[in-house]
């Protein structure tokens, strides 16, 4: 948990310093560290589907990826 919240406070502070952005920087970095772990997640499951010849992941539609986001969101 120390991680992620190391990982949030980078990401905000990152996004403090951009002088013409008009979203809020505590969004900026949530949003941030939901597409880093979203992103972590996938890879692992990738990986593990290369080194098992296994298929744990159908392809995705749009409306699959957009939920699965929306559940790590949440």
């Amino acid at each position: 948990m120390r991680a992620y919240n190391y990982l949030f406070y980078r990401l905000y502070r990152w996004s403090c310093r951009w002088k013409y952005d008009i979203a809020p920087p505590e969004w900026n970095a949530f949003l941030g560290v939901v597409a880093i772990v979203w992103c972590s997640v996938f890879l692992a499951l990738e990986i593990a589907e290369l080194a098992l010849s296994v298929s744990f992941l159908p392809i995705l539609s749009k409306a699959q990826i957009i939920f699965s986001v929306a559940v790590l969101v949440c």
